[in-house]
């Protein structure tokens, strides 16, 4: 039995060797004729051996063996995973039968040849599903005996080592198995295993179409090659799949989990849950299902049922680093002091499982930022992502590039946050270089322009390309206040779902407040309130924002008020829309500052008044590429006066303006290509009053079209950026058009660099 219990409870196991008194851990009890084993993996047990009742405290990592011939000793456990081997979940060969008995050994060898080898295959197959490893393991011995070059064997043989982490081992027992029996999808199904694990996602998807091809009515093979679309960012495909998986044997659990996670892709939450239940149901000891079903929970917006469900998917397979890092990640998402010291030990044992996998570094960075460890944050921020590139297993080349650029925008706000500013600009810059797509990075950078002066058109247009690309409900309006760190964009990390990334998933249904305020001299006041929700595949946002200063000097003030709604809705997993509508009203007096304090109007009042509409609409066209549409259309009414009868100047405006764009972004493992075009159209009039009226009618045309290709050269050398852009402008002042070619070159040195920040520990950074 193996128990979680987090908190210490009154909780106790007694076996007839020894009884066990819990005391908040993650332990094991083994109970067999001649002996009794408790292992501990995390916390503390106190053992009671029987009969003399020895007292024993076990800690982390120890085992106790206790039984009526046997000397109760404590051991260390040089591999944890030795002692749950029974609960390694091994990825089956065939399809799933109406009955799972399993024919004993005699049986088998009471058989000629060939059918006593087969009876051993299907025997050692059958005990892998019940996790009864050593027996398995003695049939697949059983019939390689008979025949060394066993194909099915041989590809048995690769599954257990997949499982046991011994990939070079997987890899070579799967190649001999194709090699000895080239017509046997067994054969080429654990091949495609073993290259998945040899980080070679696309020969793996070749190899599983070869098994298809020679089982074509296969349900487990069509759901592999579903689970390997998803790890490519087919999402469309792998749904095919997946369906043809269900249609050809409906009691393979592996397709419905694999059409659970594409229905969790197109935020189907609904339909997602029903496949993770039901695959549960055909097979209880696959953890993946109840990740899944724990993923959807959570999404639907009980973040405690989801989590115990992933503490399930824990129980159900100890040593997987991602389960760990997943559970964690929900720990830390409750938001209280226990529950983040929780959520850090399953960091740090995911860390211990898998040194390679980045997920834990990443998430446990996020865990520090939040406790006001920003120096340690960006350590772990820079594990994660050296590590990204190990992730190869389940992520293609395209989403571990849009994985690198979302963590390196999360290094590029912990910069902000602790005033490396132009660290930042520098890591959100190299985030579009590898990137161009990332939301997080345009998002940042939407984010610091507005502490920036005069860098407001380059503010809104990152952060219109941020909104664009966003996931469904992340915040999509940001503070105007320029100091503002309260506001900070919270949502980190990888946008895209696949079958080992979830953490869009964490984004839950329900609603937030956020409220801002300050206060200073000279009649200063601002506030912020901003009210976010997010209700299946539609997230809302509506927000207020006013700020009022009398200024330095007379008729120096400025009051601003804006209202802003934004609404995004998700169509399966290609397709997002938004609407965005928005009232700014702004009156001052004179705000221009000259170097004579004295040369001022006391008499000039402003104001304007903006109402804009805006509709945004993503469209993947495929893994690699999408298309971004924007309709912009603005009413502005301004109007300066100068209430003096000696120089009564009016002047009030009247515009009418709308722009319409579109852009192309396609990625690939060599280019990037960037195809964008835009039209702007304003008409408008001005009234002139002084002592007479006169009335000017203007308008403006101005046509836009862009491309950009980058070329990365070779890994520690520069990424070559050309370009090109055509403008058309016609207005009032003149009419002008200009082609303007562009190369640039970015290059990321590979030396390290020490900051020393007060109060923070050394960051040892790569620049």
């Amino acid at each position: 039995g193996y128990f979680i219990t987090r908190f210490p409870k009154k909780f106790k196991v007694n076996t007839p060797f020894f009884n066990a008194a819990v005391e908040g851990t993650e332990f094991q009890v083994a109970m067999r004729c001649e002996s009794s084993e408790l292992s501990v993996f995390e916390g503390k047990v106190r053992a009671i051996v029987l009969p003399a009742r020895d007292e024993k405290l076990l800690t982390s990592g120890q085992t106790l063996v206790a039984g009526p011939s046997t000397p109760a000793s404590i051991r260390t456990l040089i591999k944890p995973s030795d002692a749950v081997q029974w609960l390694l979940y091994y990825p089956p060969l065939s399809d799933a039968k109406v009955t799972s008995d399993v024919v004993a050994t005699e049986q088998c060898r009471s058989l000629t040849a060939p059918a006593n080898e087969t009876c051993h295959t299907q025997r050692a197959e059958a005990l892998l599903r019940f996790g009864r490893i050593e027996e398995a393991l003695r049939a697949i011995d059983d019939a390689l005996a008979l025949d060394s070059r066993n194909g099915d064997a041989n590809a048995l043989r690769a599954i257990v080592q997949i499982a046991g982490n011994d990939k070079a081992a997987a890899l070579k027992s799967a190649s001999a198995a194709t090699v000895s029996s080239p017509n046997a999808y067994r054969a080429w199904l654990a091949l495609s295993y073993a290259q998945q694990a040899a980080f070679d996602l696309e020969q793996a998807l070749a190899s599983a179409q070869r098994a298809r091809a020679l089982e074509p009515n296969s349900s487990l093979l069509n759901a592999r090659i579903a689970e390997l679309l998803m790890s490519l960012g087919r999402i469309k495909e792998a749904e095919v799949a997946a369906r043809s998986a269900i249609d050809a044997n409906p009691l393979e659990a592996r397709a419905r989990t694999v059409l659970g996670f594409v229905h969790l892709a197109q935020i189907d939450i609904k339909a997602a849950r029903s496949g993770f239940e039901a695959a549960i149901e055909r097979d209880s000891f696959d953890p993946l299902p109840r990740l899944g079903l724990g993923l959807a929970i959570i999404r639907d917006g009980n973040l405690v049922g989801g989590r115990e469900q992933l503490e399930i998917a824990v129980a159900l397979d100890p040593t997987s680093s991602l389960l760990r890092s997943y559970v964690g990640k929900a720990y830390y998402e409750e938001n209280s002091k226990e529950r983040d010291a929780l959520a850090s030990t399953q960091f740090n044992a995911a860390k211990e499982r898998d040194p390679r996998d980045p997920t834990p570094w990443f998430y446990d960075s996020i865990l520090k930022d939040s406790r006001t460890r920003p120096g340690e944050a960006l350590q772990d921020l820079d594990r994660s992502s050296d590590l990204n590139d190990d992730r190869a297993v389940y992520r293609s080349r395209l989403l571990l590039d849009q994985d690198l650029a979302a963590r390196n925008a999360s290094q590029a706000t912990v910069y902000n946050e602790i005033g490396f500013h132009q660290l930042g600009l520098e890591e959100a810059a190299q985030s579009l270089a590898v990137d161009p797509g990332s939301a997080s990075a345009h998002r940042f950078l939407a984010d610091i322009y507005a502490t920036a002066p005069r860098y407001d058109i380059a503010r809104a247009s990152e952060l219109l390309q941020a909104q664009l690309r966003q996931p469904l409900g992340a915040p999509p309006l940001q503070a105007q206040l320029a100091n503002d760190v309260a506001f900070k964009n919270t949502f980190f990390g990888p946008a895209t779902v696949g079958l080992n990334e979830f953490n869009p998933l964490f984004i839950r249904d329900g609603h937030d407040v956020q409220l801002f305020g300050l206060l200073g001299n000279e009649d200063s006041y601002g506030n912020q309130a901003i009210v976010n929700g997010l209700h299946g595949p539609v997230s809302f946002s509506l927000s207020e924002f006013a700020a009022h200063s009398d200024g330095y000097r007379s008729n120096n003030d400025d009051t601003q008020r804006q209202y802003d709604g934004f609404a995004q809705a998700q169509f399966g997993d290609s397709t997002s829309a938004q609407v965005e509508i928005t009232h700014t009203k702004e009156e001052s007096g004179d705000q221009q500052s000259t170097f004579d304090p004295t040369l001022f109007s006391a008499t000039l009042r402003n104001e304007v008044d903006i109402d804009t509409q805006r509709l945004g609409m993503r469209r993947l066209v495929d893994a690699n590429s999408d298309i971004l549409l924007s309709v912009i259309r603005q009413d502005r009414e301004g109007a300066a006066n100068y209430n003096d009868p000696a120089f009564p100047l009016s002047l009030v405006e009247h515009q009418k303006t709308w722009k319409a764009e579109a852009q192309y972004l396609t990625r690939h493992a060599g280019f990037d290509v960037i195809l964008g075009a835009s039209y702007f159209r304003g008409d408008g009039e001005r009234v002139t009053t002084f002592f007479d009226t006169s009335v000017a009618e203007f308008n403006s045309r101005h046509v836009n079209a862009y491309g950009y290709l980058a070329i990365p050269t070779r890994a520690g050398w520069p990424q070559v950026q050309l370009g090109a852009s055509y403008d058309d402008l016609t207005s009032e002042v003149g009419d002008q058009s200009e082609l303007n070619p562009k190369i640039g070159v970015i290059w990321k040195i590979a030396q390290s660099i020490t900051l020393r920040a007060a109060g923070f520990r050394v960051l040892k950074r790569r620049i």
